[in-house]
């Protein structure tokens, strides 16, 4: 399946319009379309994971910055 960014919905291989150059373009909106990833490709993270993610590090840092001000003082 191709991907209308215009629309933001799959469209179907059979369903997409092909132009003199073969390049495929959204039935509804006329956009060009991006090719589909194929079944065996990985998904992608969503954004929420990666900011998560993100949000995880920053911590885990301040939390060792904290530690190596604790041992300096405690040592």
């Amino acid at each position: 399946m191709a991907w209308c960014e215009t629309c933001a919905e799959p469209v179907e291989d059979e369903r997409t319009v092909r132009d003199e150059q073969g390049i495929e373009h959204c039935p509804h909106c006329n956009s060009v379309v991006a090719p589909g990833e194929g079944d065996d490709a990985p998904p992608k993270a969503p954004w929420h994971f990666k900011v998560l993610a993100l949000g995880t590090v920053g911590y885990l840092v301040y939390r060792l910055i904290w530690f190596i001000f604790w041992l300096r003082h405690h040592a």
